[in-house]
C-alpha cells in the first residue's frame, strides 16, 4: 500500500484516527483532508458560510499583514491545496504577520518553518479554546506550501516546502 500520493500527501488508513479528526472538524473527502473549522486564539471562527469558496467549501479567512500591504486572504480548507484568494500580491518570500480578520490577534507562533531564514509556522485551533493538541498550522512567509494539522498531540497530516523539491 502506498504511503504518500503523488503530491507528496501522507495517505492516512486509520480509521480510527479519522474518526478523531472528524470529531474535531477534519473531513477526508475525495482522498483530501478537508478542515471544516478553525479559531483564532481568543475564539473566533476563521470558517464561515460567508468564506469565499474552494470547490463549494468555505476557506480560512486570515488578515495578514507585510510590508507594504495588508489584506484579507483565504486560504484553500483542504490539506495540500495551495489556493488562496487576494486582491494583491505580497512580494515572494516576504514574511508576513498572520492574524483574525476579526479582531486582528495575532496567529501564536509554534516553531520556526526552516523555509527561510526567520520563517515560522503560525497556529489556529480546531476548537474555540486554545489547545495546540489540536491545532492547523501553515508558514508566514509569502509562497511556503508548509501546513500541518496536528490532532490529539500527533501530526495527522504534514506537508513541508522540502517536501516538493
Amino acid at each position: 500500500m502506498e504511503r504518500f500520493d503523488k503530491k507528496g500527501r501522507l495517505i492516512i488508513p486509520d480509521l480510527q484516527k479519522l474518526g478523531a479528526a472528524k470529531k474535531a472538524g477534519v473531513l477526508v473527502e475525495k482522498k483530501k483532508l478537508h478542515v471544516t473549522r478553525a479559531f483564532c486564539p481568543k475564539g473566533h471562527a476563521l470558517i464561515t458560510d460567508s468564506s469565499r469558496k474552494f470547490g463549494g467549501r468555505p476557506g480560512i479567512q486570515l488578515w495578514v499583514r507585510g510590508k507594504h500591504l495588508e489584506q484579507l486572504v483565504t486560504l484553500s480548507p483542504f490539506q495540500g491545496d495551495f489556493a488562496k484568494f487576494y486582491e494583491q500580491e505580497f512580494e515572494a518570500g516576504e514574511g508576513l504577520d498572520v492574524m483574525c480578520p476579526l479582531c486582528y490577534a495575532p496567529l501564536p507562533v509554534l516553531a520556526p518553518c526552516g523555509c527561510t531564514p526567520g520563517s515560522y509556522w503560525v497556529v489556529m485551533f480546531l476548537r474555540p479554546e486554545q489547545d495546540y493538541n489540536d491545532a492547523v498550522g501553515v508558514c508566514n512567509t509569502w509562497g511556503c506550501p508548509s501546513s500541518f494539522i496536528r490532532l490529539s498531540g500527533e501530526i495527522l497530516t504534514e506537508y513541508r516546502a522540502s517536501a516538493q523539491r
